[in-house]
């Protein structure tokens, strides 16, 4: 499975499988992005390949060309947009975006909700997928906060061989250690019905466990989050563990198990 493109709304199912569509505000359902406007599509690499592509940079032969800065720099041409992993990248300037920007903020121009930032890193303005509805066909998809966990743990599987990691808020107050298990799986639950593609997991929200195995691990690869998204993970945890087997729910005193996954 690809690193860099296993995004929900990724640039080939954009231009391939959808074409025409629109991505509107969750709240007031303006139009925020048409695709009869865009004229093209791309995908934004992952975070691990970014990580990559710097070790490459630092250990890279002489050359007189520097790939790295070449593809650090991905920048869309006038009005195209960037997919990334849980955003639309853009740029606002083009004047084609529902959008406005004040400072570093990114609100709808009807409703005035605000709905992304401006990135300084790359210098391009974001909306989140969260926030949006995309809508092409007829039909409606939603983007929750949580398929982008989903994302970050299967980026550092593939990308780093790690199966255990801390999801923290950006003040650290709360956080949630999970232990991947398996990938792939397709999953009957209860009262939701059949899941492809799901992840296995264990978790725990508990400071003083994740405190222990930290102890007892040793160092733990960190990732900070967005609140929305901490929340919204632990909540999906939560509530898909209350929908298994009570025999199937824990392991040891530690360790409950859950399940992620992309489908609505």
């Amino acid at each position: 499975m690809s690193i860099s493109t296993n995004y929900k709304w990724n640039s080939s199912y954009l231009r391939k499988s959808v074409q025409i569509y629109q991505f509107n505000c969750l709240k007031c359902d303006n139009v925020l992005i048409d695709s009869s406007q865009i004229s093209s599509v791309l995908d934004m690499p992952s975070e691990i390949w970014a990580e990559m592509m710097d070790f490459w940079h630092c250990h890279k032969p002489e050359s007189k060309t520097n790939y790295a800065d070449k593809f650090s720099s991905l920048k869309p041409e006038k009005d195209g947009i960037i997919m990334g992993a849980y955003y639309v990248a853009f740029n606002i300037d083009d004047g084609i975006y529902g959008v406005t920007k004040v400072s570093n903020n990114i609100s709808c121009t009807k409703c005035s909700k605000s709905i992304g930032e401006y990135d300084p890193k790359v210098k391009l303005d974001k909306v989140f997928n969260w926030d949006l509805v995309f809508k092409h066909h007829g039909k409606e998809e939603l983007f929750k906060p949580y398929f982008h966990t989903y994302d970050i743990l299967l980026d550092n599987v593939n990308g780093n061989a790690t199966r255990i990691l801390e999801l923290t808020n950006e003040d650290e107050s709360k956080s949630i250690l999970v232990w991947i298990f398996n990938i792939g799986l397709d999953v009957i639950i209860k009262g939701v019905g059949m899941k492809k593609n799901c992840m296995k997991l264990y978790y725990t929200t508990d400071r003083s466990n994740i405190g222990e195995e930290r102890k007892n691990r040793g160092e733990i690869d960190q990732v900070t989050v967005l609140d929305s998204i901490l929340e919204s993970t632990i909540l999906q945890l939560t509530s898909i563990n209350e929908r298994l087997p009570k025999s199937t729910r824990e392991m040891g005193k530690n360790w409950k198990l859950g399940l992620l996954y992309k489908e609505e």
